[in-house]
């Protein structure tokens, strides 16, 4: 599971500082409330009180959550705000991805599939929003990558989101996984799209 929050690039004058905004952010593999159920992922998410959340495994109308999830969830945390980030269909009925909650009005909102290794592999996707907080925006970003065979398929997927034509948007990442434990893999977390 992974977020990635990033303010906008833009010129600032050195002679005005300007004004700081936290925003806490949060990341929850949900399992797709298979072990907890969503009230009480809702009640870990109310505890935390973050600004926003990345959710990962979210089943949407399916038959272990036969209503919409990301709903339910923006219902049961009062975070109004929310983007479903979809992957796949479910064969059985209903569909997965991953979910973003917001206490702050979400302006943009963008997702893109990414590519797996192997034929029938999961497929799986990235989304991000664009959020105002305080007069500030920033974007935050989430994804789940694949899971299966060494670091390949991750590389792949790591190096599909840093290419993509986000053109407005400078990654600088910071993916918690033990992939940064790698060689090769820095250079390419911290590689910078061009505006």
């Amino acid at each position: 599971m992974y977020c990635l929050l990033s303010l906008p690039l833009t010129a600032q004058n050195t002679k005005v500082k300007s004004e700081e905004v936290t925003v806490k952010a949060m990341t929850y593999n949900t399992y797709s409330g298979r072990k907890m159920g969503i009230d009480k992922i809702a009640d870990v998410i109310n505890k935390e009180n973050p600004d926003i959340v990345s959710l990962q495994e979210i089943e949407r109308n399916t038959k272990i959550n036969p209503w919409d999830t990301p709903k339910k969830l923006s219902e049961l945390t009062g975070m109004k705000y929310y983007y479903f980030v979809h992957a796949l269909d479910i064969p059985s009925g209903g569909d997965y991805g991953n979910l973003i909650l917001s206490k702050y009005p979400i302006c943009e909102e963008k997702s893109f599939k990414l590519s797996a290794l192997k034929k029938g592999d999961y497929i799986r996707s990235f989304g991000y929003v664009k959020v105002s907080k305080e007069g500030k925006e920033f974007y935050f970003a989430t994804t789940h990558l694949d899971h299966k065979y060494e670091d390949a398929a991750r590389l792949l997927q790591i190096n599909e989101i840093l290419s993509h034509p986000s053109h407005h948007i400078g990654w600088r990442s910071e993916f918690q996984t033990r992939l940064c434990h790698y060689g090769s893999l820095p250079k390419i977390l911290h590689r910078q799209l061009p505006e």
